[in-house]
């Protein structure tokens, strides 16, 4: 058996400042992607990203939102679909992203 796994460190939710917020903290968080100790990391993301990136992030994704949603989700599945088009039987195919609301998609 083959499979094909897609993967996206995810969207937010909508092209608010309060979803950007919320998708922010939680990609920002992961010590991978800001490799400081705790306490210095929560000082940058809560004294310095988060007061003031969700606001500007929120413009940019209010111009590439589409009436179906975000453009990377939507994509993403539009991909998905066409795999599996390809796909022979016994294959499996999954589109995962990982932060906010994680979707596995068969």
């Amino acid at each position: 058996m083959h499979g094909l796994l897609l993967t996206n460190l995810g969207t937010p939710d909508a092209p608010t400042t309060r979803a950007v917020r919320r998708y922010l903290r939680e990609f920002l968080w992961d010590r991978r992607v800001i490799d400081l100790n705790p306490v210095a990391r929560a000082l940058l993301l809560y004294g310095v990203i988060l007061p003031f990136r969700p606001k500007r992030s929120a413009h940019a994704y209010q111009q590439i939102w589409t009436p179906d949603g975000s453009p990377l989700l939507i994509h993403g599945q539009a991909h998905l679909r066409h795999s599996l088009h390809q796909a022979t039987v016994g294959n499996r195919l999954h589109l995962t992203y990982f932060l906010i609301q994680p979707i596995l998609i068969f």
